[in-house]
C-alpha cells in the first residue's frame, strides 16, 4: 500500500502515567485511560465511522496491548478488513525466518523445541503463527501448543 493513500489515525484513550498528565508539553488527552465498556464503545464507534466513510478500508491496528489486541482483531476481522501488525505481522515474519532456516538445515518445524520470551502481543502472534504452521504439518492443536 503506497503511503500516499493511507490515513494514519491515533486513538487516544488517555493515560495512567501521572508524569505525562502533569507535563505541560504532553499533547495527549489529559484523562485517565478508559477501559472496559467505555473503551470498547470508543473503538467500536471509530470502526463504524471508518466503515461508513471508507467501506473498503483496511484497518491496521498497532500497539493495542495484550488485553485488547486479540479481542479487537477477532471482533472485527469477520466484518471488516483488519490486520494487527503485532499479532499477525511479527508472527508471520518470525515464522518465515524459521521456515527459511529449517529449509537450509532440512528440518521440520514439528521437530523443533521453540521458546518465546515474553507474553506481549508480538510473542502471542509468533506463538499463534508457529502453532498454525505445526498444525498444517498434521499435528493437532494441543500438541502444537506443547511444542
Amino acid at each position: 500500500v503506497h503511503p500516499t493513500i493511507t490515513l494514519p489515525i491515533v486513538l487516544d484513550v488517555g493515560t495512567d502515567n501521572e508524569d505525562l498528565l502533569k507535563n505541560e508539553h504532553y499533547v495527549g488527552w489529559r484523562h485517565k485511560r478508559i477501559r472496559g465498556a467505555a473503551y470498547d464503545s470508543f473503538v467500536g464507534g471509530f470502526v463504524e465511522c471508518v466503515r461508513a466513510v471508507f467501506p473498503k478500508a483496511l484497518l491496521h491496528w498497532e500497539d493495542f496491548g495484550v488485553e485488547n489486541a486479540r479481542r479487537i482483531l477477532k471482533k472485527y476481522q469477520q466484518k471488516f478488513q483488519t490486520f494487527n501488525d503485532d499479532i499477525q505481522g511479527t508472527g508471520a515474519i518470525t515464522l518465515a525466518a524459521l521456515l527459511a532456516a529449517l529449509k537450509i538445515f532440512d528440518g521440520k518445524l514439528v521437530d523443533q523445541r521453540i521458546v518465546i520470551y515474553g507474553a506481549g502481543t508480538a510473542g502471542i502472534g509468533i506463538a499463534d503463527q508457529i502453532c498454525d504452521a505445526i498444525e498444517r504439518e498434521g499435528i493437532d492443536k494441543d500438541e502444537a501448543r506443547r511444542k
